[in-house]
């Protein structure tokens, strides 16, 4: 790699291989490339700060290398790319490069549609100025160490399909102006500093990753509802309070609900069993109350069903034994009382086969045909069986 003579080249790719070299500068002697793909390699040292001299690229993908020591003075080569009109992908995730964000950032192609710098050691803040990257499609700058809010501009990007901002140290409010991206389908902003309330999203999101943050309040009225096409919503670990809200029954495309560990409360929204598609439901360890909805016999995907550590009360439905996909169910922690419905529990040959056949502090772990389940109340409650 060290002379390229070629500049009648377009496109020039050395994808999952093994070179281990450091980029040559002499890459910028290839005048007319417009496409250029260097990862998945072991490439290391800087990325050259002469690429701006290739007029015609347009798509650039530096990712899963060796660039940068995780030090200041690697994010200089995009100073250069600034100079390059038409750049619609540029991808430099997954190496080593350290230093601050520099604003120059924004002065990218105002036509550059991917941009992608996940899993280095990238600090500072992302700037307001982010609008100006008005084609953008994808950002993914998750697993970084960027601080300070999320620039309320970024509702300006209308063409965002795809933002991931996940494990970074990012804090402050989730901006209002999210709602404005009425294509943005993926949101992830998960392991973050985020307080304040939950804004309102848009009607095309599928997939919502807000877990591991500090949110709080109560979910906002028809947040949920309102996104029709959602697949995954995932909001544990924060502190959202108040009850949970009964339109999740509109959502009829759900596989994956996971409302653990806030502080939610209120008895569980029996429109859940609207959710036909529903394969892991996760409410454990929040303050629900009342009867296991009856209308969870309708979630006949369901794969894993925890609603572990709350204050649940009243029977376990018998119905549950029609729920032939379930692999593992938790109700520990709870005021269940009554008979295990012996169709569902199969206390027998199945509960013998695990090896586990006795009572520990009120507690019981017993399996369902292939499932693993968790049926342990808690202290100061009598045993769940009669004889």
């Amino acid at each position: 790699m060290r002379r390229f003579i070629i500049p009648q080249l377009r496109k020039l790719g050395i994808a999952l291989n093994q070179f281990s070299v450091v980029i040559p500068e002499t890459l910028s002697n290839i005048s007319g490339l417009e496409l250029l793909d260097l990862g998945p390699n072991h490439l290391a040292g800087q990325v050259p700060d002469n690429l701006g001299v290739l007029k015609d690229l347009q798509w650039l993908n530096l990712q899963n290398n060796n660039l940068g020591r995780g030090t200041s003075g690697y994010l200089k080569f995009l100073n250069s790319l600034t100079n390059i009109s038409g750049l619609r992908l540029l991808n430099f995730g997954v190496n080593n490069i350290g230093g601050v964000l520099p604003n120059t950032i924004v002065n990218l192609s105002t036509h550059m549609q991917e941009l992608y710098f996940e899993d280095n050691k990238i600090f500072g803040s992302i700037p307001e100025e982010i609008r100006n990257l008005i084609s953008l499609t994808i950002f993914e700058a998750d697993n970084n160490y960027p601080t300070g809010a999320i620039p309320t501009s970024i509702g300006k990007l209308q063409s965002l399909r795809e933002l991931d901002l996940s494990w970074n140290r990012l804090s402050g409010l989730l901006p209002s102006s999210l709602g404005n991206l009425s294509l943005l389908y993926y949101l992830n902003m998960s392991h973050n500093d985020f307080e304040g309330t939950i804004p309102k999203s848009c009607h095309n999101m599928e997939i919502l990753v807000l877990d591991n943050n500090k949110l709080n309040g109560s979910l906002p009225g028809n947040f949920i509802g309102q996104m029709n096409q959602l697949r995954s919503l995932y909001i544990q670990k924060n502190l959202l309070t108040d009850s949970f809200p009964a339109d999740v029954g509109e959502l009829k495309n759900l596989n994956d609900l996971i409302v653990s560990d806030d502080k939610l409360s209120g008895v569980i929204p029996a429109e859940l069993g609207n959710c036909l598609v529903l394969e892991y439901l996760d409410m454990a360890r929040n303050s629900f109350q009342g009867n296991i909805p009856l209308a969870f016999i309708s979630l006949r995907g369901v794969r894993i069903l925890d609603l572990s550590s709350n204050n649940l009360s009243g029977t376990i439905p018998k119905e549950l034994q029609n729920l032939s996909a379930l692999l593992s169910l938790n109700l520990s922690f709870n005021y269940l009382e009554g008979e295990v419905p012996s169709g569902v529990f199969k206390m027998g040959v199945e509960f013998q086969s695990w090896g586990t056949t006795r009572f520990v502090e009120d507690s019981l772990n017993c399996s369902c045909q292939h499932a693993l389940i968790f049926c342990q109340e808690r202290m100061g409650k009598g045993s769940i069986f009669q004889s």
